[in-house]
């Protein structure tokens, strides 16, 4: 009886370690795609935000400040001619007033 217990105490312990190889290797696939995908994500996320944010996104906000300088002079460019017309509209009727 007691050799039957030692014996199933080996063969448990054989299969313990071969559970435990076995575990160990899925742990290692495990941490190896875990670095792939660290890696991956460095080059298709991280890398293109970067660009956006070192290069991208000043161009943008110096464009957008163009853009603001650039609409103002044309608003006032538009007030300009709109004064203009109207002064000259009012220096025309006043000469045909005078004219008469």
């Amino acid at each position: 009886m007691m050799m039957m217990m030692m014996m199933i105490c080996v063969v448990l312990v054989g299969e313990c370690s071969q559970v435990m190889l076995l575990c160990g290797s899925v742990e290692d696939r495990i941490s190896k795609e875990l670095v792939q995908l660290e890696v991956a994500t460095e080059e298709n996320v991280l890398k293109p935000l970067t660009t956006i944010l070192d290069d991208d996104i000043p161009a943008i906000d110096k464009l957008r400040r163009q853009l603001d300088t650039r609409t103002l002079d044309m608003d006032a460019a538009k007030n300009r001619s709109v004064s203009d017309f109207i002064q000259q509209k009012n220096l025309l009727f006043y000469d045909c007033f005078l004219s008469y």
